[in-house]
């Protein structure tokens, strides 16, 4: 993508690889290549959104340290947690979620213009070393991604 032929900069492309991927997805607040998470809450009345999407699965959850069974929870469209019943914490973040989330395990897995907006991003950090930032493409590109959290 930028032309280089050589891999004397081997090291500052990972650096701007890594860079502007991480800014992609602080900017749509995505999880882009799997990962796991863990928030902390004290109540879940009912539905909680899952920051972070798109969530694969939910690993456990703790209820001031006990497991809660998967017969009382549900992962439903749209990155939501479900409750059969509001559940409760007695301690100060009691409630501790882990869930995995990203769209795959490979850069291929991830969409197409995603893929798209870091290299643009990348591309331009290369060229402008200085003055970095990221282009209103690559922020165009991720656009329909964003979520925004209330």
């Amino acid at each position: 993508f930028l032309r280089i032929d050589s891999d004397e900069e081997d090291e500052l492309l990972s650096s701007l690889i890594s860079a502007a991927r991480l800014y992609a997805e602080k900017y749509a607040a995505r999880s882009f290549i799997t990962q796991t998470w863990e928030i902390k809450t004290n109540v879940i009345a009912n539905k909680l959104y899952l920051p972070y999407p798109p969530v694969q699965r939910i690993d456990s959850i703790t209820v001031n340290g006990e497991a809660l069974p998967g017969n009382r929870y549900a992962l439903l469209p749209e990155d939501i947690l479900y409750v059969i019943t509001p559940v409760y914490a007695t301690k100060a973040d009691g409630i501790a979620i882990t869930y995995t989330a990203g769209y795959g395990n490979t850069a291929k897995d991830v969409p197409r213009d995603i893929r798209q907006a870091i290299l643009i991003t990348v591309a331009g950090l290369y060229e402008n070393r200085e003055s970095g930032g990221v282009s209103a493409e690559a922020k165009e590109l991720l656009k329909p991604y964003r979520v925004f959290q209330l």
